[in-house]
């Protein structure tokens, strides 16, 4: 038998924010709000109170999550939402350094940079170095920052260049450009310790070693001061015709491992990714670079046990890769997401003990949140993705988690709860139509906010997201969990 309640939050200030006005009872200087609540089986979709309402804020910022098994108490925090300089740039790059230094790329060859936790910020413009010729009309996808100084910028299509600064922005020097007819570039990621780094872009035209349409590939051992071609092979070869990658965050691609070995053919020891796009049949591929001068097929590390599923026989077309020295395997699993236009992973995420998130959906219908995030181990020998128990509010372009937080920062409804849980994973999603956060590492998401952003990422201890009409906003962590 089904048993009906009802929450009543009483609280104080002039106006509700809610999806169900039809529930409100609005006074003056008060306000009370009945929510009716059926109490349905644990994995029902829109079993909790919060997708009846989506969210409420008040004076005192706060609002109630009903979780399957506990409550939680949330405060959204009042930060405003920021328009910088051009309230025409529309942001997808986010770097991190720190609480302090952050750095965003948007279209109209901006970039902007904040050295001071956002109370101030750099607005630079990008130029040839040299030569006075502003780059305007780029439109820079993804950046990766070293620190307050150095930064790496790459632009999308329209003759696809990479730029890097030393010296906060001040100076920018062109370190990779291509003109061919097509070229669009996704996603940029550096390994901060080592230096090693990975461009990857949508198919290409390519003549060698066998002609065909090949993913771009690009790769740096000294932080993206150059970039050499990844010798293509089985890991870059589109399954479909509509197989390609999305630049909607820059976080489709991400680096799993990264060992470095300037005395190589290639100038590392290994290169692990993970990469995601969209086509007929989504899919998440996972390869494994290694240099070919200390490959061997027989080698066991028993420290690392990816490396050990990921080394496979592997395939060697033609002359360039063994002139390269770098040889490839490929593990590549079906993501559960719809496939087609536009349909696809946009956001990667990787968290602790293996965890892997893939984020989506399209963004042409953006509020349609069925098969829009998938979670999988790593660890394990075959990559299974499994759906969320409760999925984000519709299309999600960024994606990411924070580390552990013990129980003892929570305050729960019920104290009982401390003794079923040590931690929780809060993770936060976004996209055009609005944000959800997650406090179970992505298994369960609430909605969190309408306003929608592109990307998103935490600092020890800020959620930095970037969106759309010079838009950026920062809430401390503390006020996401009491």
């Amino acid at each position: 038998m089904k048993l009906t309640w009802f929450w009543i939050l009483i609280g104080f200030g002039k106006t509700v924010e809610s999806l169900s006005a039809h529930q409100e009872i609005l006074f003056n200087k008060t306000f009370v709000v009945c929510v009716p609540f059926l109490k349905t089986q644990k994995n029902s979709s829109r079993s909790s109170p919060f997708e009846k309402f989506r969210y409420m804020r008040a004076n005192h910022n706060s609002i109630r999550l009903q979780g399957f098994e506990e409550l939680y108490q949330i405060r959204i925090p009042s930060v405003q939402n920021t328009a910088i300089k051009n309230p025409s740039s529309h942001y997808r790059g986010l770097a991190i350094v720190s609480d302090s230094v952050v750095w965003i790329a948007g279209n109209r060859g901006q970039v902007i940079r904040t050295t001071n936790g956002g109370i101030s910020w750099d607005t630079l413009y990008p130029q040839i170095e040299n030569t006075g010729i502003l780059e305007l009309k780029k439109d820079f996808r993804d950046i990766f920052a070293k620190n307050k100084d150095e930064a790496i910028i790459m632009s999308a299509g329209d003759s696809a260049v990479i730029f890097r600064t030393t010296n906060g922005g001040k100076n920018w020097k062109l370190v990779y450009s291509n003109n061919q007819k097509g070229i669009f570039l996704d996603a940029l990621e550096i390994d901060a310790h080592t230096g090693i780094g990975m461009v990857l872009g949508d198919p290409l035209s390519m003549q060698k070693p066998i002609p065909g349409n090949y993913f771009v590939g690009l790769y740096t051992i000294d932080y993206g001061n150059s970039w050499r071609e990844l010798p293509n092979g089985d890991w870059n070869k589109p399954q479909d015709s509509l197989e390609s990658f999305f630049a909607a965050s820059g976080t489709s691609l991400v680096i799993l491992k990264a060992k470095i070995d300037p005395n190589s053919p290639a100038g590392f020891k290994q290169l692990t990714v993970g990469f995601a796009g969209g086509g007929l049949h989504p899919r998440f591929s996972l390869v494994n670079f290694k240099s070919n001068a200390h490959l061997d097929q027989n080698h066991t590390d028993s420290r690392n046990k990816l490396v050990n599923k990921l080394v496979r026989p592997p395939t060697i077309q033609g002359d360039k890769i063994k002139n390269t020295g770098i040889i490839s395997s490929i593990i590549s699993s079906n993501l559960p997401f719809k496939g087609g236009i536009g349909w696809g992973c946009y956001g990667l995420a990787m968290g602790g003990e293996g965890r892997i998130l893939a984020v989506g959906g399209n963004y042409l219908f953006p509020n349609l949140g069925d098969s829009s995030l998938g979670i999988a181990n790593q660890n394990e020998d075959t990559i299974r993705w499994q759906t969320a128990q409760l999925y984000p509010n519709g299309y999600r372009s960024g994606i990411c988690l924070l580390h552990k937080i013990p129980s003892k920062t929570l305050r729960f409804a019920k104290p009982s709860f401390h003794r079923k849980r040590h931690s929780i994973r809060l993770a936060i999603c976004t996209g055009t139509n609005g944000t959800d956060i997650s406090f179970d590492g992505g298994r369960t998401w609430k909605f969190f906010s309408e306003k929608g952003y592109n990307a998103c990422g935490f600092s020890k201890n800020l959620l930095w997201m970037v969106g759309n009409n010079g838009s950026w906003v920062k809430i401390p962590v503390q006020n996401l969990i009491q």
